[in-house]
């Protein structure tokens, strides 16, 4: 009886060890773990799908929500605009003689402000639609300074040319859907109203005009009040010879950007301020020129997710030779700007999160590995297993999982 049985026990061992041989080999569990860390980057690529896809639907809303509350707002010093008429001579059209006629064309004469001073108070706050929110506020604005008095000589325009009468008071702002009532303003003590232009003096994206009336031998003050809404960020356009700008609100999260930052600032846990105190040193406009009407600036809004980083060195717009725009006008990164960051960025957390995936797997499954070889002994949640039938692969390596980063 023991010589029948020695040669089936010999090959039960023979088989055992060859089993066991290959449920301890390193190189074939290497192999099991790069297949079940492809097999779980599945999931992983859907959940990451899942969050861009959600993560665009909230820009979507955040600009369907602005659109109808107020964009992002660009605040810019006033411009005086005084017209005056120039002869133009041209060869008169279907002609065959060398005639030539003379056409009266109306031109401008623009003076920035020799002093401007911003101060505003901004209230924002979360809107919300369905699971989506963004940040918008209101704020009252004031803007005053004065202009000096006008220099005819570096025009070298005569003065018989000049309409004095049509002088006018241009002020811009990015978004008229913002304005919760007209704006007003006092010119030398005189209150008036602004009204829209749409055609003519085209100087800033939406623009404000108002008849004054000018003493080019005298210094003119001027003083613009109004209430204005808008989302996400509010920005400046420093025009005068020296601007100053002060602003505060309840807000714990303020970003500022732009061509300055400010010269003093405070930030708590529900509000802060901030000033700046800017001279025209860097302006690229002069503080007179005449000629035709041509915008001043050009703005591009941040149609990325802001971030929840307290603050940023680079512009949000691209340069000027990056969008081929005159070298002359002003773009975002000539602007002083506030961004409103939200409380809590849960996309740009989740994003960051799901980034990291792969990395968890392969340090999960790489820790079992490396401590059933170090311990030299075999790891009863190891994908690979000497007791396959009462241990589930995958089963044991979520358990392994929540055990290790206690999900």
């Amino acid at each position: 009886m023991e010589n029948q049985n020695t040669p089936q026990s010999s090959f039960a061992a023979e088989q055992y060890s060859l089993f066991d041989k290959i449920s301890n080999s390193t190189v074939l569990k290497l192999f099991v773990i790069l297949f079940l860390s492809l097999l779980l980057l599945i999931p992983l690529t859907l959940i990451s799908d899942l969050i861009e896809e959600r993560k665009t639907r909230e820009q979507s809303v955040s600009e369907g929500i602005a659109l109808n509350w107020g964009q992002e707002q660009v605040i810019s010093g006033p411009v005086v605009a005084i017209p005056y008429s120039e002869i133009i001579q041209k060869p008169a059209e279907k002609s065959k003689n060398s005639v030539t006629l003379a056409y009266k064309q109306t031109k401008w004469i623009f003076i920035l402000p020799q002093s401007s001073n911003i101060s505003t108070d901004i209230s924002p706050q979360h809107l919300s639609r369905g699971i989506y929110n963004t940040v918008v506020y209101n704020s009252h604005i004031s803007i005053e300074g004065s202009f000096n008095k006008i220099d005819l000589t570096k025009l070298e325009i005569p003065i018989e040319k000049i309409d004095w009468k049509g002088s006018r008071l241009v002020f811009g702002i990015q978004d008229f859907k913002g304005l919760g009532k007209r704006p007003v303003l006092k010119w030398n003590g005189l209150e008036s109203a602004f009204d829209p232009d749409f055609n003519n003096l085209k100087l800033f994206n939406q623009n404000l005009v108002c008849p004054i009336s000018i003493n080019p031998q005298s210094e003119s003050l001027f003083k613009i009040t109004l209430d204005l809404k808008g989302s996400k960020s509010l920005n400046f356009v420093p025009l005068g010879d020296q601007t100053n700008i002060s602003a505060k609100g309840n807000w714990a999260n303020p970003s500022f950007v732009g061509a300055f930052l400010p010269t003093k600032r405070s930030v708590d846990n529900a509000n802060f301020s901030a000033s700046w105190e800017i001279p025209s040193f860097s302006r690229k406009l002069p503080q007179q020129w005449s000629g035709d009407i041509y915008p001043i600036y050009l703005f591009e809004k941040n149609r990325a997710n802001l971030t929840d980083e307290v603050e940023s060195p680079q512009p949000t717009a691209p340069a000027a030779s990056d969008t081929n725009v005159p070298s002359d006008m002003l773009v975002n990164s000539d602007m002083i700007t506030i961004n409103f960051l939200p409380d809590i960025n849960n996309y740009q957390k989740t994003t960051r999160v799901a980034k990291y995936g792969i990395l968890i797997i392969l340090l999960t499954f790489t820790s079992l590995l490396f401590t059933e070889i170090i311990k030299k002994k075999k790891n009863p949640y190891h994908p690979i297993c000497t007791n396959w039938s009462s241990h589930g692969t995958l089963l044991y390596t979520i358990i392994s999982i929540i055990r290790t980063y206690r999900i």
